[in-house]
Formats: structure tokens, C-alpha cells, sequence
């Protein structure tokens, strides 16, 4: 519902409420002042007749806005939010789903080598963040029950990826943060800024066959969501 077909509906509506007000004020005069004469049960009749207009007309208006009115206000609403940040999204990144993922090699804070190329055949969920980043914490508790429900899927391979900072400050945020998920730096944002030039925490689902099949940027649970429903399809793709 349009704003301006609610607001003549509300003025409509309290028309019809005064209206109705005073009419139950004007036909119990007229009942009190002809209670002796044959005219009472008439009068009588149009009194509960507005009387009952006035419940329902408050009725009316309550289901028109939070029924109607307001929902209708809350997904224009959403679809704005959701159109600026897909074309945020769009301009900040630089792999989409069906592109093929970019590859690179660094070490994690294990010391152990990881390289791309070593996970084809795998379903790979790559999260940059970072240890600053509130909603990369926020996200935090979904990554460990995706972590925690994989991690012993010899098809599965994760690994979280500091953007722009050291081995050193990554790994008190790991013991800090009780984190098991493997984790490397990068130091100088270099592997960052081959998927997206701005903007985290950041996912990016790549499948067995090497394909970008997720991609998303900010923290939002649907998307945590979707993403762990993707990955379980991956998987079973893949085996």
C-alpha cells in the first residue's frame, strides 16, 4: 500500500470515527430526551449502530497499518537495502559466482603450506577478515559450526585469511578466540585484492571443480545461512 493511498485511508477512517462519535453523542440525547415516546427504539437502534461503528473502525485501522500498511513500508524498505548493497557489492569485488577462483600459496600459522591448487577436487570456503573487524567476530560463531561440521571431510578445506595483518596478531586473536580454523596472514592485502578491492568479512565458496559458486560480503545470518546450505550441495557434488 502506497503512503498516500494509507494517508487517505486514515483520514477517511477518522472521519468516519468522529462521525461516529457523534452520532452515539446525538442519539442518546435523542433516547434520554424521547425515552416516553415511540421514537426510542429507533433512536435506540442507531445508538448501538454507532457504538459498534466506533470498535470497529479502531479495528479497521489497526489491521490496515500493522497488517498491511507497514509491512508493505518494511519490504520497499528492504529491497532498497538489499539493492544498495548488492550494488556495493558489485562494485567492491572483483570474482563472481561462475568465475573461476583465483589462485595463490602462502602459509598458515602452522607453518604448513596452502596453495589452491592443491584444493581441485575439494570444496573450499575461503572468509577474509580481520582482528579489528566487528562483524568478522559477529560471524565468528557461524564459521566454527561450519568448521566443526566439516572439518573431517577429506573433500572439505577452509581457511580463514587476515587481511593486512601479521602471524603475531592473528594468532592471539586465535587462542583468544578459541579458533581451530586454519588461518594465515596476509600481511600486505596481495591475496585480498585478487578477489575484491574493499569491504569484509568476505566469503567466497569455490567448488571441486574450481568454480566460484558463493560469494558475499558484510555480516548477515541469512547469508551464513544460505552459505552453509550451498556448501552441504558442494559436497555432495563432489563425492
Amino acid at each position: 500500500m502506497h503512503t498516500s493511498l494509507y494517508n487517505s485511508f486514515v483520514l477517511g477512517n477518522a472521519l468516519l470515527l468522529f462521525v461516529s462519535i457523534g452520532g452515539v453523542l446525538f442519539s442518546a440525547v435523542l433516547v434520554l430526551l424521547r425515552w416516553n415516546t415511540p421514537q426510542r427504539r429507533a433512536h435506540a437502534t442507531r445508538l448501538l449502530i454507532f457504538t459498534l461503528m466506533i470498535p470497529l473502525l479502531f479495528g479497521l485501522q489497526y489491521v490496515v497499518q500493522f497488517w498491511i500498511y507497514l509491512p508493505a513500508v518494511g519490504r520497499e524498505q528492504m529491497k532498497a537495502i538489499q539493492a544498495a548493497r548488492d550494488a556495493k557489492f558489485q562494485e567492491s569485488t572483483k570474482v563472481l559466482p561462475g568465475d573461476a577462483a583465483p589462485e595463490f600459496t602462502l602459509t598458515d600459522l602452522n607453518g604448513n603450506p596452502f596453495s589452491t591448487r592443491d584444493t581441485h577436487g575439494k570444496v573450499l570456503l575461503i572468509n577474509f577478515f580481520a582482528t579489528w573487524c566487528g562483524p568478522c567476530h559477529a560471524e565468528l560463531p557461524y564459521l566454527k559450526q561450519i568448521w566443526q561440521r566439516h572439518q573431517s571431510d577429506d573433500h572439505f578445506r577452509m581457511l580463514m585469511i587476515a587481511r593486512e595483518e601479521s602471524a603475531e596478531t592473528i594468532e592471539a586473536f586465535r587462542q583468544q578466540n578459541e579458533v581451530t580454523i586454519p588461518m594465515a596472514p596476509d600481511p600486505t592485502g596481495e591475496i585480498y585484492r585478487r578477489f575484491a578491492s574493499e569491504s569484509i568479512p568476505r566469503n567466497f565458496v569455490v567448488s571441486a571443480e574450481g568454480k566460484v559458486v558463493y560469494a558475499r560480503s558484510g555480516f548477515y545470518p541469512e547469508d551464513l545461512d544460505e552459505m552453509a546450505e550451498l556448501i552441504e550441495q558442494a559436497l555432495a557434488d563432489a563425492r
